[in-house]
């Protein structure tokens, strides 16, 4: 059994438009496809842990732990 610590903090939600990594099991990171979210699905506390992803090859449902944000940076 893994142990994991609780959440105290709110982490920083995910974004409609978010660039984001999909994890795969047994792939290694160099290898995961690259996908943007285009919806998410709140749960009954209003609190988003499953996102929708638009990949190359199509749609696909993932939750957020499945999902590693990219850092992009806006030039103004």
């Amino acid at each position: 059994m893994i142990q994991r610590t609780k959440w105290k903090l709110n982490q920083q939600q995910l974004k409609d438009g978010a660039l984001v990594l999909i994890k795969e099991e047994n792939t290694p990171p160099l290898c995961w496809k690259l996908g943007r979210i285009i919806k998410l699905h709140p749960g009954p506390d209003k609190i988003s842990r499953v996102a929708t992803v638009q990949t190359s090859t199509g749609e696909c449902k993932r939750s957020f732990s499945r999902l590693c944000p990219l850092p992009v940076e806006t030039f103004q």
